[in-house]
C-alpha cells in the first residue's frame, strides 16, 4: 500500500470534479485504504483553509469527515526542514512531509510537478492511479 501526500490541489480537483478524473481516483483510493496519507498539521490546516473557501460549497461536516478520515487512517508527522528550497517556497512545507517519510517510500502527489524538477518521488494523479491499477 504505498504511502503518500495528496497535495491539496488534488483534494480540491476530486471535490469540484464531475468525471472520473485521476485526482478522483487517488483520493477515493485514500478514503477507502488503499492509499496511506501522509500529513501534519500544516497541510490540515491547509485542506481546511482552502476547502472552506465559499467559492466550492462545500459543507463543513464533509471537510471535517474528509480530514477526520485522513488522521484517522494516516500517519502524521512533524519534521520540517527549514533549508529546503523550492522555485515555488510555498510548497517547501508540502514537500519536507513527502522528504521527511522516504523511509517508508512516500510519494508526493500533485498537479504541479513542475515545481519540483527532477524529483522522481513527485508524481501525478494519473501516476498514482496507473501505480494503484498496477499493484491490483
Amino acid at each position: 500500500m504505498p504511502f503518500a501526500v495528496i497535495d491539496t490541489n488534488v483534494l480540491v480537483s476530486y471535490f469540484v470534479s464531475k468525471a472520473e478524473t485521476p485526482p478522483v481516483i487517488v483520493v477515493r483510493a485514500m478514503l477507502e485504504g488503499r492509499i496511506v496519507p501522509v500529513y501534519n498539521t500544516y497541510l490540515l490546516k491547509e485542506y481546511r483553509d482552502v476547502l472552506s473557501r465559499d467559492r466550492f460549497g462545500l459543507d463543513p461536516p464533509i471537510i471535517d469527515a474528509v480530514l477526520d478520515v485522513i488522521e484517522v487512517l494516516g500517519l502524521g508527522v512533524e519534521y520540517y526542514d527549514p533549508w529546503i528550497r523550492l522555485p515555488d517556497q510555498k510548497d517547501a512545507p508540502v514537500f519536507d512531509i513527502a522528504l521527511s517519510t522516504r523511509d517508508v517510500e512516500s510519494f508526493l502527489v500533485t498537479g504541479n510537478t513542475k515545481h519540483f524538477p527532477g524529483v522522481d518521488y513527485v508524481i501525478t494523479p494519473k501516476q498514482m492511479a496507473d501505480l494503484l491499477q498496477s499493484t491490483e
